[in-house]
């Protein structure tokens, strides 16, 4: 029987980082796979003195996939902020039932993000279609690339449908 705790291996951003986005998505990586636990995590804004608490159990802002958990904070990261993540001992177990150690002091896990990003992405559109034209009925393949991370959960794949129609409609991305 497995008796050997998960073990942190990665954290994004990476500890004492600097400038990082404030849309950015907290991962934590794992030496084995780990799921759900009955405790939380604690994002604690340093600067301002605030914290969120995110229960280990609820996907709307915890993320389960193998051995990476992402964290969705409520409202994202602020910018030109200290943050410091904290995992209570409840919070993960692997495969076995084996609880993380947890993350209990602010020095294990921290983090400033830079300044409010206000270049909007771009986005590069390439057709995956081998001659460069199509007949009608033929689907279509095309390739999107954004410049930067984006905020997904503003695009939806039904966002790009284009189900017996010949124009596309895309909506606004917001980052």
């Amino acid at each position: 029987a497995d008796s050997v705790p998960p073990l942190l291996v990665a954290n994004s951003p990476q500890d004492e980082g600097t400038g990082v986005n404030s849309h950015d998505v907290l991962i934590l990586t794992f030496n084995e796979a780990v799921t759900p636990g009955s405790g939380s995590f604690t994002l604690r804004n340093v600067t301002d003195g605030t914290q969120q608490f995110l229960n280990a159990a609820d996907p709307s802002v915890v993320t389960f996939s193998g051995n990476t958990i992402r964290l969705y904070p409520s409202g994202g990261l602020l910018p030109n902020k200290q943050y410091t993540v904290f995992a209570s001992l409840e919070a993960v177990k692997d495969l076995g039932g084996n609880r993380f150690a947890g993350i209990a002091d602010a020095t294990t896990w921290n983090f400033t993000t830079t300044g409010t990003d206000t270049t909007p992405p771009t986005l590069s559109v390439s057709n995956k279609h081998s001659s460069g034209s199509s007949e009608v009925g033929n689907a279509v393949t095309y390739a999107l690339a954004f410049s930067e991370g984006i905020d997904d959960t503003t695009l939806e794949a039904s966002d790009l449908s284009n189900a017996g129609t010949s124009v596309i409609s895309i909506d606004t991305i917001t980052e």
